[in-house]
């Protein structure tokens, strides 16, 4: 029923009448009321009687039968009783302001009887007083007024915000919106466009959707500034007051009002949201109009009171730390700098941050908190962000986020393990494990994966039964295929295992092992049986698997062969084969082995030197040891062919050979045969060829510099050499002079250019810190030089800075490569240094600019703002020079100026001008353009002349002087002057003086 008007109380009914001709008769009476209504009077009266009309059926059907009417007149009694209560606790408020004087003249009682309309007798109010404590007494007598005048927004507005919020039983668009008075314009408005949007969406035109679709777009017109909103706001606060005149008459019947008397109704007033000022000056006035006597003082108690930013419930005293109603704090922690600020507060009076949106961040994370707890992620972290966009810099917020994240990722890797069992058909501990998963992170987004284990473990359970059957009816070769089908949509289920155990597949025969180069093949018969057969393959080292899982599994297969390309080198491999059916292996199995897997080492370098050559390799696992054979000339040794090399086990050093001449080199590796006790088997061998030279000499004077968009290298030439050039992002970790092989090259960087001429260009294809490595190289050796380094990030470009009611919104062009940058502020001057300075910072990137289109910095100051933002190279602390803008937030400096001209003194003729110019707020000016016209005064630099450019102006004691070359001065020629940069415009204002002052003849 609490989706609806009782029908009682909306005929206008005593909830004691059962009479249904008497019910009939007032649901006429209403019916006709409501026809003329409807088209008549404003249009949420209209709405609402079509809305009674339409449902006019309904309160006939319900009240014409006795079982759903008693039910109604039930209901009615009770909100009959709710607002019976809610009036008995109005009542108790103004018996609580008689407290002050503790008596209660007849005056202030008939009052309070006419205040209440027969909802409350006179007798109960009389006792209810006496019950107080509060005596009756004779009376003096008083007079009427209103509160002093703020801008209010229009009445007709006000008439029908209040017929909407009627509709929806709501007092003010804030209750409309589930925020407070404290909200910021911006959150409100988006809120309101929230609701707007789903109203839209659900496309409801009964009343009450018709009312909160015109209300959203009254709220996002109130709301859009903050000058807007105060008037709503001196609108409800006058309501307000209004509703507490009863309360002030009551007080003021013996014609005073005393200082406990205003302190209650302040107190009355502030619990209402009207500010402690405006109740005061309202209550002086209205005292003042009925010509009653108030006490003075400069303070109330009441105004110390802290007030909830929650609920706004009063402390209980000056040291509460906590609201006695809603339990929440009276002071937070500003999200933006730390500072203590009161929840009553509109915004921290340290930084401006709008603390007064804590009630909407709070419900943005509570939701959120809740919908981690549900598991739904994607919303919580929808809530999350929204809460971040009101309140970027909360650390609160910032760590919800990625304890949310967190989560998702474990529930992510969690859900994805249980996919995993699901695709493997293990059900039965997949769905053990998926109830213990909706227990830790709830059950959003499992539904269809709970089906799903569900109706394969019921399709199971289904086939095993009729395997039974079969079974049982003597057809065990045809139980076997529904035994089967069971495990085939579930692997796990116990009961089909078991059955399928009792008649395993016959073993595979004939297996054969083929080794290729790293690769095993083997191959086997096949097994001819009822069902589907698979084939288990396992190899286990120096033994034969004992079973189905004694070994590593190669890998299961429904043909009769595969090919092993995990097996190690070294080791001697024993395989075997076993058939599945329905998960039950053969109890025997075909076997073969042992087998050994060759390898060759893994040549890690070979550099050849002054008459050497340096060999290095990885030894592959398993060997006895590593052969190097060397043969001059055009062929390539084999292993026992030609001079063998002395080798470690991970290198060898061939000493004493000719320069210039080219050495062929084999290296094999040497295992030891497990067929054949004492032999040994030979890896195929890696060939390489190596030719000894002197190393050549490292360039030791790389030069880098830039020309635009192409870097120039110059060095000095080596004869005989060609120069590598390795561009990198970071130094290279070794000393100018070392030789290393060719092959070894990539590991300072990508290649940039090859020559030999001592120079190249290359394009400039990243910005940051670019480190450029030379490498000589000669005969497959390579030397390393001594590297140069180029710093260079573009700034960023278009950079704007509009002020937007307290808020400052920057937007900029970002250059290519760069995806994040360092905006800093202060309110003196530049920052020039992205480390070394003492300005407010915030990082931004790329993504977070792209989500937004800008950086908006929020409740700032009514101070000049100077932003330097610096772009920052990808990976590493290097910044570029920075761009620069300035918001004024409307304090700009103003620079006046005019001609002066000195004259002589009898022909009066102009013997010298200049430009004066005045300024106490600074001590120069930035470049100016000095712009003449004739006959007129220059409307922009492009509107006349150029005079000259003056590179900057110094003041001396607040004035300064801009001398005019001889061949401008004449009678007809006015003079301009702008700024050179015309961003600095935004920070300075020139102020030229009257056209007649600005002649230069």
């Amino acid at each position: 029923m609490q989706d609806r008007p009782n029908y009682y109380l909306l005929l206008d009914l005593d909830p004691s009448v059962n009479d249904w001709p008497a019910i009939e008769t007032r649901l006429q009476e209403k019916r006709r009321q409501w026809s003329l209504e409807k088209t008549q009077g404003n249009p949420a009266f209209q709405r609402k009687a079509a809305h009674n009309l339409s449902i006019s059926r309904e309160i006939e059907e319900t009240l014409k039968n006795p079982e759903t009417r008693e039910q109604e007149a039930k209901e009615a009694r009770k909100l009959q009783e709710q607002a019976r209560q809610s009036k008995l606790k109005e009542l108790d408020e103004g018996i609580q302001l008689l407290r002050a004087d503790n008596q209660c003249t007849r005056e202030q009682l008939a009052l309070l009887v006419k205040q209440f309309g027969g909802a409350i007798s006179e007798k109960d109010i009389e006792a209810r007083i006496r019950k107080a404590g509060i005596r009756i007494a004779e009376s003096k007598s008083g007079g009427s007024g209103p509160l002093p005048f703020k801008e209010r927004i229009e009445q007709t507005l006000s008439n029908s915000i209040k017929s909407n919020l009627d509709v929806l039983k709501l007092d003010n668009l804030y209750k409309f919106l589930g925020l407070n008075p404290r909200s910021s314009p911006r959150v409100l408005c988006e809120t309101a466009n929230a609701i707007n949007k789903e109203i839209l969406k659900i496309g409801l035109t009964d009343p009450e959707s018709s009312a909160r679709k015109e209300l959203a777009g009254l709220c996002l017109a109130l709301f859009r500034d903050e000058k807007e909103k105060e008037k709503y706001d001196n609108t409800i606060a006058l309501e307000a007051m209004d509703q507490l005149k009863n309360s002030i008459e009551l007080v003021g019947k013996d014609g005073f009002i005393s200082l406990s008397e205003m302190d209650g109704l302040v107190k009355l007033a502030r619990s209402r949201g009207v500010q402690p000022a405006d109740a005061r000056a309202h209550i002086e006035e209205y005292a003042r109009k009925r010509k009653w006597g108030v006490a003075s003082e400069e303070r109330l108690p009441s105004e110390d009171l802290r007030q909830c930013g929650n609920c706004d419930t009063l402390a209980g005293s000056l040291t509460s730390t906590h609201c006695t109603k809603c339990g929440e704090a009276l002071s937070i922690a500003c999200p933006q700098c730390g500072a203590p600020t009161p929840t009553q507060d509109k915004a921290c009076s340290k930084c401006g941050c709008h603390t007064g949106d804590a009630p909407a961040v709070n419900a943005l994370r509570k939701a959120g908190q809740r919908l981690r707890v549900n598991g739904d992620f994607v919303a919580a972290l929808d809530r999350i962000d929204r809460a971040l966009l009101i309140w970027p810099m909360s650390k609160d917020l910032l760590s919800e986020k990625r304890k949310v994240e967190t989560d998702q990722r474990e529930r992510e890797t969690e859900l994805a393990r249980i996919e995993e069992m699901a695709g493997l058909k293990k059900l039965i501990e997949a769905r053990s494990a998926l109830d213990k998963f909706a227990r830790s992170h709830g059950s959003a987004g499992i539904e269809n994966l709970k089906k799903r284990i569900d109706q394969n473990i019921a399709k199971s359970e289904a086939a095993f039964s009729e395997g039974e059957a079969r079974r049982k009816a003597g057809k065990e070769e045809e139980a076997i295929d529904k035994y089967e089908e069971a495990l085939s949509f579930c692997a796990d289920l116990e009961q089909a295992r078991q059955a399928m155990s009792a008649c395993p597949p016959p073993a595979p025969a004939g297996l054969r092992v083929q080794i290729a180069g790293s690769v095993v093949r083997l191959t086997w018969r096949e097994v001819t049986a009822r069902g589907s057969i698979s084939y288990r393959v396992l190899r286990k080292a120096r033994a034969f698997p004992n079973n189905e899982l004694d070994g590593e599994i190669v890998g299961e297969v429904r043909t009769s062969r595969i090919d092993d390309a995990g097996a190690e080198s070294g080791t001697p491999w024993h395989y075997a084969a076993f058939a599945l059916r329905g998960g039950v292996p053969s109890r025997a199995s075909a076997n073969s082995g042992p087998h050994l897997v060759t390898a060759d080492a893994n040549i890690l370098s070979c550099r050849a030197g002054d008459g050497e050559v340096v060999l290095g390799w990885a030894p592959p696992k398993g060997c006895k040891r590593v052969e190097v054979w060397r043969k001059s000339g055009a062929s390539f040794p084999r292993s026992g062919d030609g001079d063998r090399v002395a080798a470690a086990a991970d290198g060898a050093h061939d000493s004493g050979l000719v320069n210039g001449t080219a050495y062929n080199y084999l290296i094999s590796a040497v295992f030891e045969d497990p067929n054949h006790s004492g032999k040994e088997v030979y890896s195929v061998g890696v060939r390489r060829t190596a030719v000894p030279v002197p190393p050549p000499d490292p360039v030791t004077d790389l030069v880098c510099s830039r020309n635009g968009k192409t870097v120039i290298l110059n060095w000095t030439p080596l004869r005989r050499s060609q120069v590598q050039i390795r561009q990198a992002a970071q130094p290279p970790s070794v000393q100018p002079g070392l030789v290393i092989p060719l092959e070894e090259a990539g590991r300072f960087g990508e290649l940039a250019a090859a020559s030999s001429t001592g120079n190249a260009q290359i394009p400039l294809s990243t910005q940051g810190r670019i480190f450029f490595i030379p490498l000589t190289v000669s005969a497959g050796t390579a030397v390393v030089g001594a590297p140069a380094v180029l710093v260079t990030i573009e700034d960023v470009t278009n950079l704007k800075a509009q002020s937007a009611g307290k808020n400052i919104v920057l937007t900029w062009d970002w250059p290519p490569g760069i995806d994040e940058v360092l905006v800093c502020f202060t309110h003196d001057g530049y920052p020039s240094d992205p480390i070394k300075t003492h300005s407010t910072r915030a990082r931004v990137t790329r993504p977070e600019y792209d989500r937004n289109k800008c950086f908006e910095l929020r409740d700032v100051v009514k101070q000049p703002h100077y932003f330097t933002v610096f772009a920052r190279a990808p990976n590493s602390d290097v910044y570029s020079a920075g761009a620069r803008v300035v918001a004024s937030m409307g304090l700009s400096v103003s620079v006046s100026y005019r001609v002066v001209l000195k004259k002589a003194l009898v022909s009066r003729s102009v013997q010298d001008a200049w430009l004066e110019l005045q300024c106490s707020e600074r001590a120069s000016l930035p470049g100016l353009l000095i712009v003449c016209k004739q006959k007129n005064v220059p409307l922009s630099p492009a509107d006349g002349t150029l005079i000259s450019e003056v590179p900057d102006v110094c003041f001396q004691d607040g004035r300064a002087r801009i001398p005019i070359p001889p061949q401008y001065r004449s009678k007809t020629t006015y003079v301009k002057l702008f700024f050179k940069e015309p961003k600095n415009a935004q920070e300075i204002r020139l102020m030229p003086a009257a056209k007649e002052e600005l002649a230069l003849g």
